[in-house]
């Protein structure tokens, strides 16, 4: 349907496939145009189709082998590395490890937000805190704190080391302190 068209209102009316019951469009049909929408270069329009995945499961593992290869061609491809695709790698379970090698080359980014992201994502995939740790506490300091916070409360426990490093993010530098500062520290 609207997969054949671009821009926010092809992005919209994709949005309708979603909603759509199974007798109207299969989930092989969906699972279809979900990677079609992740190999789009735009992040607004990979946001679109990843958001209705973000509360539901994929069908099975082949719908995940899919996700997977179209998720390792945008981080490949677009350099691209956020919310988007970390939320789909915590759905894709063991077929989220074929990404690795994608995902660790952000790690080493000169920029901020695609290291602190490829921390997330590295995590995500492997459950080992020594790679991600010290580049989300490193994050703490950065204009992404938010972001690195929330990546070191859904460490839990592992992330213990980081606990201190949150006592000069409850000093507010504006007006606004974020509540995944607390809540991170909750977790932990």
């Amino acid at each position: 349907p609207a997969r054949h068209g671009g821009g926010y209102v092809a992005a919209y009316a994709e949005s309708s496939l979603w909603a759509a019951t199974p007798e109207e469009f299969s989930s092989d049909e969906k699972i279809e145009s979900l990677a079609d929408w992740i190999a789009k270069p735009h992040w607004r329009l990979r946001a679109n189709a990843s958001d209705h995945y973000r509360r539901n499961d994929f069908p099975d593992d082949a719908a995940r082998r899919k996700i997977a290869a179209a998720l390792k061609d945008a981080m490949d491809n677009f350099n691209v590395i956020s919310v988007i695709e970390v939320t789909l790698l915590k759905k894709l379970g063991p077929h989220a490890q074929s990404l690795t090698p994608s995902v660790s080359r952000y790690l080493e980014s000169t920029n901020t937000r695609r290291r602190i992201w490829g921390a997330r994502a590295h995590w995500t995939i492997t459950g080992d805190p020594k790679v991600a740790l010290p580049i989300l506490i490193e994050g703490l300091q950065s204009n992404l704190a938010h972001v690195a916070a929330e990546g070191l409360g859904e460490m839990g426990p592992d992330a213990l080391a980081a606990a201190d490093k949150f006592e000069a993010l409850f000093v507010p530098r504006s007006a606004t302190v974020h509540p995944e500062y607390a809540f991170a520290l909750w977790q932990i």
